[in-house]
């Protein structure tokens, strides 16, 4: 799979963003880059003989990009793309992420596109949803909300989902709704390891698919714990791997991470030095070469550090590059 950073412009300025996006930028995709990729795809679809998912994701929204309607039809409209996955944050009012949004869903090529609304605690985040869904539900198109937690404030953000679903009809289709008896066991301020880990218990055992009679239609419902705490821009000197992640345990790469700038990253959430591979000129199955031998290095770091406590999502940039000379 193709990640592309659509933009770096985003209206809501979360504080937990690594990607550092904000309301006061320009930067954005452009068309012509977008063609330039889907020529080099063209070239590694007709090694492997498989048409490639390409997703579009933050950074920022993807739908305030100007160009979105025009690089989703690039796309779409190649035999050599599979199907296109796109994060949004929704909107909260009719404004030009809505109309964005609803000309790719009276597109001919619409049968591509799957949605993935982000659901966290932003500014207007249940109206962001509930205008989104109320879009998307009219639809045939497949449709995702992926859900961000914090260990303090869980409860409050099942809850509050669990009410927009309701609205719409949409219940667990194999899973019952689950309730908690204790509140104040899900609002500690510093939960316990173990508390984690009933969190975590729960939060996979209710996500799934959910279905809307009214609708007749299913949507699926995913839960992920936050990771990232701050800013990319203050965090310049760290990459950040998740433990749970493949790259980490079997040194394996399957996805690759395209900034709107035209910077090849080895993984999604790290637009960080130490993880560039490469431009957007660069031919693409020597990207996918240099990315893999690359996370062959991150699977061993851990082992490698002086310090055997490390996490490796500390592990530093200045420690990483030594690593990578040594290939």
């Amino acid at each position: 799979m193709i990640l592309i950073e659509t933009t770096k412009k985003c209206n809501r300025g979360c504080r937990h963003c690594m990607a550092d996006s904000k309301p006061d930028t320009e930067q954005h995709l452009t068309v012509e880059m977008g063609r330039t990729l889907l020529k080099k795809i063209h070239l590694l679809v007709e090694i492997t003989g498989q048409p490639m998912p390409v997703c579009f994701t933050g950074g920022g929204e993807p739908f305030l990009n100007p160009y979105f309607p025009e690089l989703f039809e690039i796309f779409a409209s190649s035999e050599d793309v599979d199907f296109i996955p796109t994060v949004t944050s929704g909107f909260a009012k009719k404004d030009a992420e809505s109309v964005q949004l609803e000309g790719v869903i009276h597109s001919k090529y619409a049968a591509k596109f799957r949605p993935a609304i982000s659901y966290h605690k932003y500014a207007n985040f249940n109206e962001r949803l509930k205008n989104t869904l109320a879009i998307l539900m009219e639809t045939e198109v497949e449709v995702a909300i992926k859900v961000t937690y914090s260990y303090t404030n869980f409860i409050e953000t099942f809850r509050d989902l669990h009410v927009i679903l309701e609205e719409f009809g949409l219940k667990p289709f194999l899973l019952p709704t689950a309730g908690f008896s204790d509140d104040k066991f899900f609002k500690k301020k510093d939960p316990s390891e173990k508390d984690r880990k009933v969190i975590k218990y729960f939060a996979y055992s209710t996500s799934g698919t959910y279905f809307s009679s009214r609708y007749d239609k299913e949507i699926q419902v995913r839960y992920q714990p936050l990771v990232h705490q701050g800013r990319a821009k203050k965090l310049k000197d760290k990459i950040f791997v998740l433990k749970s992640c493949r790259i980490l345990k079997e040194g394996k790469i399957d996805r690759l991470y395209l900034d709107c700038e035209g910077n090849w990253y080895l993984c999604c959430g790290n637009p960080v030095p130490g993880l560039r591979i490469g431009k957007l000129e660069d031919d693409l199955t020597e990207i996918f070469q240099r990315a893999s031998q690359r996370a062959r290095v991150l699977s061993l770091a851990k082992f490698l550090c002086e310090d055997i406590s490390i996490d490796i999502c500390s592990l530093c940039a200045r420690m990483a590059a030594k690593l990578f000379s040594k290939l």
